[in-house]
């Protein structure tokens, strides 16, 4: 395992630039550390919460060097009396979890735009094109900054942050969510949109060298309607297509597509459930909606833990660390739950021995649902 040091953050860009999708330059951030291969060609970005090391998305490096070593990060996170967690890891790792005996459970899907695909014209897309002209006729302009950028600009982009962290509740999320870090910014393309000269709305662009495909970082706005957010989706779509990229992630739409039927696995009925009425949590079919108007394709997401750990106070641990702290988390409810639904061990007198209670439906749901709203951090 290595800290960020002088060399860690060089040494990972370096594998990112030859093998990272674009979530990889997630560890990039100071709030994560970096655990290499022996040969340092590939690495896990995690960070300790609770009991838990909570890797984000999927290693990153070559094939052949992912298996020593996810098992060497299992072995030193069992060594320091942790249980090893990976969080938002895709479809692409499946058997390397099911091989280890980990518990695996659907988290949401990710929304992805096909670039080459991409066209506003046609039926599908008439509502959103005729608003965006209709924006565009109004004033508002967009443009594409790439890095190094001027501290003008980035005095700009943080005016913007802070008025829309002021109407959100004034605390930055973290670890999977973008938050605003001059440093991170200047070295990543922005696409802003101004009207009558006046920045109103930006996003930035997690984009490795050379490669061909970027995802959503940042996205921060002032007071606007949905359709200038539209704008500046499409808008970032086509200047992305423009630069001969192929592929763009929106990112994750939580709890979307996990399957309620009746005589399913409880996580995913639960899941259903707070994903069609959940409104007291998040509007999390409304997430999804509106990135349904730009992918293309959806790919699912996971939380994978050890068989025998709970899969629960996994999640708490998560959740605490991407809302730093439970005052992140909304509504105020959800720190009461998340401690309802992993309290730690207590006598239960009818069997004469310390056992777990199984936490209830309801603190499962409250949970479930902070923990999924505390991931959501761009269309908001």
């Amino acid at each position: 395992m290595r800290a960020p040091d002088a060399d860690a953050p060089a040494a990972a860009a370096a594998i990112i630039d030859r093998h990272g999708p674009p979530e990889a330059e997630m560890a990039m951030s100071a709030d994560k550390a970096l655990f290499f291969s022996p040969d340092e060609d590939a690495f896990i970005m995690f960070a300790p919460q609770g009991r838990s090391w909570i890797a984000y998305a999927d290693p990153v490096g070559p094939e052949t060097s992912l298996p020593a070593l996810i098992d060497a990060f299992c072995d030193a996170a069992r060594a320091a009396g942790a249980r090893p967690v990976f969080y938002e890891t895709s479809d692409r790792l499946l058997a390397h979890w099911i091989d280890r005996g980990m518990r695996v459970r659907k988290i949401g899907e990710e929304a992805l735009v096909s670039l080459p695909d991409w066209s506003l014209s046609g039926r599908r897309h008439r509502t959103l094109r005729n608003a965006c002209s209709k924006l565009r006729r109004e004033g508002l302009a967009a443009e594409l900054h790439l890095p190094p950028h001027a501290p003008a600009l980035l005095d700009a982009l943080e005016d913007v942050s802070r008025e829309w962290l002021a109407s959100k509740g004034g605390r930055e999320k973290r670890f999977s969510v973008g938050a605003f870090d001059r440093r991170r910014l200047s070295r990543q393309p922005v696409l802003t949109l101004s009207e009558n000269g006046r920045l109103v709305a930006f996003a930035s662009l997690l984009a490795p060298a050379g490669g061909a495909r970027a995802a959503i970082d940042l996205m921060r706005h002032r007071a606007c309607g949905r359709r200038v957010m539209d704008l500046l989706f499409v808008e970032l779509i086509e200047a992305c297509k423009a630069r001969g990229m192929r592929e763009l992630s929106l990112g994750m739409a939580p709890l979307a597509g996990l399957d309620g039927r009746r005589g399913g696995h409880l996580w995913n009925r639960l899941g259903a459930i707070i994903y069609r009425h959940g409104g007291a949590f998040y509007n999390f079919a409304g997430l999804r909606n509106f990135k349904a108007k730009f992918a293309t394709d959806w790919r699912p997401r996971y939380l994978a833990t050890p068989a025998r750990s709970s899969t629960l106070g996994a999640l708490k641990d998560a959740a605490m660390l991407i809302a730093d702290g439970p005052l992140g988390l909304a509504p105020p409810r959800a720190a009461r739950a998340l401690r309802r639904a992993t309290r730690p061990l207590r006598p239960r007198a009818e069997a004469g021995r310390a056992s777990r209670s199984r936490p209830s439906c309801a603190a499962q749901e409250a949970l479930l649902g902070s923990a999924s709203a505390a991931s959501c951090g761009q269309a908001s």
